[in-house]
């Protein structure tokens, strides 16, 4: 019986303090076994003629939490400290083309705000007016705040 030995691309190494750019090429990593517990094998575009890295499952988990997958690029920077080794990853700048010619990091995009459909406000408000039919007041400075925040009007309402 032959002993099978796992060949693996040649591997990135993190050496504390220093910061190393990766663009991952799938979107999870691998699930491995080995001596030292599970890990997750991720392969990445060459650095430096090496294709991939070993996670823990702590940077695994980083990773993942991150959101990020395949051909995102991540930053990944070994800790050390009082005894203990952590990792920090983050998604790297995505260097974008301005006017000049100079490259400078891409603006990171802003979701806009959700505003609910009439029909869902209308729901909403009148949910909130029965549960306040003994309080009239409280019913009446809760329609206020509701026109002054929406652009709902009376004939938008479903009652």
């Amino acid at each position: 019986m032959m002993d099978e030995t796992k060949t693996y691309p040649p591997l990135i190494k993190f050496e504390p303090n220093m910061p190393v750019t990766v663009r991952l090429k799938y979107s999870s990593g691998k699930e491995c076994m080995s001596e030292f517990g599970k890990s997750f094998l991720w392969g990445t575009d060459e650095v430096d003629g090496k294709q991939s890295f070993f996670a823990t499952e702590a940077l695994n988990h980083k990773i993942v939490t991150l959101g990020a997958g395949e051909f995102d690029k991540i930053t990944i920077c070994k800790k050390t400290g009082d005894n203990k080794t952590w990792f920090e990853v983050e998604m790297a700048d995505v260097p974008v083309v301005s006017g000049g010619g100079s490259e400078e990091a891409a603006p990171i995009p802003t979701p806009e705000p959700t505003v609910a459909p009439p029909s869902d406000l209308g729901g909403k408000f009148k949910a909130m007016h029965s549960a306040c039919k003994t309080n009239p007041e409280l019913t009446v400075k809760l329609w206020q705040v509701f026109m002054a925040e929406t652009s709902v009007s009376d004939e938008d309402l479903p009652f």
